[in-house]
């Protein structure tokens, strides 16, 4: 299997936010991660507070000013995976996914064939790609660089939505 990194993150707006539940959701990342085979420097973690867990420390970053007709989940996850593109080599695949999307088996083979693949799901108007769980490379970062103009220029409400539209 090709070099795979696991990248996850937790921006939280509200600073008052109780991050007791968000700690031991990250933790049980870390953990579980840990269990299928992940070693540590291949686990990419941004958060917007200081956090570390079993040796793994979270990449603090003070995240960007959210459009109001952005998404926070959106907004946030976009400038994460364009932070991450400085730490992944050209030949790396990444996994993210959100922190509540559990990885159940250990990935055997890489999963991807392509610079970018996810899923779909299904709403009532359209198909939409299903952004809480990703596999893409290096080259698929001029793609992210124009989810982030649709919802920083173009009033999009979702990373979902651009993506959706822009492949």
């Amino acid at each position: 299997m090709s070099v795979m990194k696991n990248l996850m993150l937790y921006i939280v707006e509200d600073r008052k936010a109780d991050l007791a539940s968000v700690r031991r959701m990250l933790e049980l990342q870390i953990a579980n991660s840990f269990d299928l085979g992940w070693p540590p420097d291949d686990l990419l973690l941004y958060t917007n507070f200081p956090f570390s867990s079993r040796g793994v420390r979270a990449i603090e970053i003070e995240p960007g000013v959210r459009p109001r007709t952005a998404r926070a989940t959106s907004f946030h996850k976009t400038g994460c995976i364009l932070r991450a593109f400085d730490r992944i080599a050209r030949d790396e695949v990444v996994w993210y996914h959100d922190v509540d999307a559990f990885q159940l088996e250990r990935f055997h083979t890489c999963p991807l064939t392509r610079d970018l693949a996810f899923c779909l799901y299904s709403t009532r108007e359209r198909l939409l790609v299903q952004g809480g769980s990703l596999f893409f490379t290096s080259r698929a970062q001029p793609l992210f660089v124009q989810v982030m103009d649709q919802l920083e220029n173009h009033r999009c409400r979702k990373d979902e939505f651009a993506l959706t539209d822009l492949t």
